[in-house]
This record gives C-alpha cells, structure tokens and sequence, in this order.
C-alpha cells in the first residue's frame, strides 16, 4: 500500500519532499501532538485524541495452524468463537500493545 501511496503523492505534489521515519503508532502520536511529525499511519483506536483521521487500510488478522489441524480443514473465514479453547500465541503488549488488545477483545 504504502510505495502506491508514495509514488502518486510525489507525482502530484513534485516540491513537496517526504522524509518517512519508522515508529510504532503510540511514538506517531506524541510526535503528532509535539508536532514533530504532520502525518502519521497508526493503527486504531485513536480514543481521545484531538485529529482528523482517514481509514487508508483495513487489515485482516490471519490465524496459522498446523497441517491436519481440525480448523484448518474448513472452506472459508473462521469466526473468533471456534479459537476460544484453542491455545494462543500473541502479540506482546510491550511490543504492539494495540494488535494485543484488537487480538483480545
């Protein structure tokens, strides 16, 4: 998504140059609120945070099983409910604390 992006945002706009940083999204908020960035790509939720926002993208979490496992043989999506007895691996809250809790919710 984001080279597309890119690519058609400097065609039309040729004098305007990027400089892209990577941070994860509560990093983006605090330079966006210290206005030391103007636009930033964050995952949601932005709960009481004073900006305009704009969905770009909507992600799909995937959910990995092993060959012959009894889920992994269905046609189609699973629904959240048929992991409830399933062990789980996460994402650590430390690390991306707002996929543990869209993962958890």
């Amino acid at each position: 998504m984001l080279p597309r992006v890119l690519k058609d945002f400097k065609a039309s706009h040729p004098k305007i140059t990027l400089a892209l940083r990577e941070m994860l999204s509560p990093e983006q908020i605090t330079a966006l609120t210290s206005k030391e960035l103007d636009v930033g790509l964050v995952i949601p939720p932005l709960s009481g945070q004073e900006f305009e926002h704009l969905v770009v993208q909507r992600e799909q979490f995937v959910v990995a099983l092993p060959a012959g496992h009894l889920l992994a043989r269905g046609r189609g999506p699973l629904k959240v409910g048929q992991l409830a007895s399933e062990p789980l691996c996460k994402f650590l809250a430390t690390v991306r604390p707002v996929y543990t809790k869209r993962s958890t919710d």
